[in-house]
């Protein structure tokens, strides 16, 4: 980017020189001095391809209008960048579908690994930029899988609030087949209900009934509930339980189904905070260079 800024600084001030000396020799060129033009000059208004009228008093210049030379027509500006930028940014869905896939390849990496994470994200820029327009870099991508990632999760929370007991309208329609992809690679218990269906006591026959995980539902620490999350097949033993611990059951599943609730939401806070950490970054580093560019294009201006 530095280079090319470089290059725009010296079309910019090329034109200018060309720019004086046809207003000067159009004006008779009295009492006035002609820029000199150098052949480096020369080149530069032929790859921009822009009329290069070098002849002071001696030579002759070609009628041109007003309009012919802009010293400013191309030079860069914040609006332009930006609307260039928000033009097409939204990946779509093919593009979604590609990402996913090579996640599910590797989700280790989606869930934040830091081995190989910089080769793995130039990969996946490749291969969906050519499924493209929209076009990213690799952290543009990486960023718009973190941002899909959380979309779901939000998704997932507010579909689990609209199905507990007391809410009486419920807009969400659910879980997609994509966002369903999303919450298996990001490790999300994705069970959705209110009064959770598995809670009730089923019939099932002794040996897939395990002891050990039918006792833990209220023995085991919350770390302990983070890493086994027992499905509703671990929770159906009525020779495990005792006579009228029914309820004790639906209790327990109603706490962990709100634990989850709650681990969601501070987990979905601390990536919203480190998402707001890096864009001030990135502010920060946009306003100094801007800043820095500002004070070497008025220096440039000084000199000339």
């Amino acid at each position: 980017m530095e280079w090319k800024r470089a290059w725009v600084e010296k079309k910019y001030s090329t034109k200018r020189k060309f720019a004086e000396n046809k207003k000067q020799n159009q004006s008779g060129g009295r009492a006035a001095k002609f820029s000199v033009i150098s052949d480096f000059d020369k080149r530069v208004f032929l790859i921009s391809k822009v009329d290069k009228c070098t002849s002071g008093k001696a030579g002759w210049c070609p009628p041109v209008q007003a309009e012919d030379v802009d010293p400013l027509e191309e030079t860069p500006t914040k609006e332009s960048s930006d609307k260039i930028q928000s033009i097409g940014s939204r990946a779509t869905k093919i593009q979604h579908r590609k990402l996913i896939d090579m996640l599910e390849q590797n989700p280790e990496l989606a869930n934040g690994s830091k081995r190989h994470t910089f080769s793995f994200w130039q990969q996946v820029a490749s291969a969906l930029n050519s499924l493209g327009p929209p076009t990213k870099t690799a952290m543009e991508w990486k960023r718009a899988w973190m941002e899909k990632k959380y979309a779901t999760k939000r998704k997932l929370a507010e579909y689990k609030k609209q199905n507990q007991p007391g809410a009486q309208f419920a807009t969400n329609p659910g879980l997609s087949e994509l966002d369903e992809r999303v919450l298996l690679i990001s490790k999300i218990d994705k069970s959705t209900s209110g009064t959770p269906e598995p809670c009730t006591p089923e019939p099932c026959t002794p040996e897939p009934c395990v002891p050990e995980p039918c006792t833990l539902v209220q023995e085991e620490d919350e770390e302990t509930l983070e890493d086994t999350k027992p499905w509703p097949s671990m929770l159906c033993c009525d020779e495990q339980q005792p006579a009228g611990s029914t309820k004790n059951v639906r209790k327990g599943c109603e706490e962990t189904t709100e634990k989850d609730f709650k681990e969601i939401l501070i987990q979905q806070n601390d990536q919203m905070l480190q998402t707001m950490g890096q864009f001030m970054e990135l502010a920060r580093t946009f306003v100094d260079g801007t800043l820095k560019f500002q004070k070497e294009l008025l220096n440039h201006l000084k000199k000339t």
